[in-house]
């Protein structure tokens, strides 16, 4: 092996190592740009489409009565969407 064909592989070598040690990109979700509330409200709406402004809101006002609930039930739609974009 030449010392031209050393330094080469040499390179090759240091440049796999530095792309392996990077980490993976971050991804930009759609989706992280809804509150919690819009995207309930935008999942509600577009799962029952004739659901008024107003009983979107209550049934969202009913949903928030247990927080932690209302929580997974948005951590889930939002894995879901995110799920989709990919």
């Amino acid at each position: 092996m030449s010392v031209k064909d050393y330094l080469n592989a040499y390179g090759r070598h240091v440049i796999e190592q530095y792309k392996a040690n990077q980490p993976e990109p971050e991804v930009d979700y759609e989706i992280d740009d809804f509150s919690d509330e819009e995207l309930f409200i935008a999942d509600l709406k577009d799962k029952v489409p004739d659901l008024t402004e107003e009983e979107a809101l209550q049934e969202l006002e009913l949903q928030r009565q247990n927080p932690e609930l209302f929580k997974k039930k948005v951590d889930g739609l939002r894995a879901n969407y995110k799920e989709r974009e990919d």
